[in-house]
């Protein structure tokens, strides 16, 4: 009994975590993109990595900023075909620093929140079975 009530607090402080997190981590990704310069990059090479467990697709692009050429390496989720052009933010000081527009934290936002949804349940599950 005393271990269930254990992993219940534990479920609880993960979910506190996982909920408390998922709103911080969407609005620093915001704040980012309200100051970022905004160009277009160029897909010029698409591949897919695999392991044991799973595939990665994988995307070489091409940008420019301030008349200075960039090529960067990002995954990404299999739509992407060579010769689209994708929206990109960057750090103006440093314009390696940059975030696709599609790069998809209101995801990672939403993830975060469900698991954190579903640790609260668990928590009061088992509460519940101890009461």
């Amino acid at each position: 009994m005393a271990q269930n009530r254990s992993i219940g607090w534990i479920s609880l402080a993960l979910a506190i975590l996982l909920l408390i997190g998922g709103p911080i981590i969407a609005a620093l990704q915001q704040d980012f993109k309200a100051d970022a310069g905004i160009t277009y990059a160029d897909v010029t090479e698409t591949w897919t990595e695999r392991d044991l467990n799973r595939s990665t697709h994988m995307m070489r692009i091409r940008y420019t900023v301030d008349g200075v050429d960039y090529e960067a390496v990002r995954s990404h989720t299999g739509n992407r075909t060579v010769g689209s052009t994708i929206r990109l933010f960057y750090n103006a000081d440093n314009p390696i620093m940059f975030e696709l527009e599609s790069d998809q934290t209101h995801v990672v936002f939403l993830w975060l929140v469900m698991v954190g949804l579903l640790s609260v349940s668990a928590f009061l599950n088992l509460w519940a079975k101890n009461a």
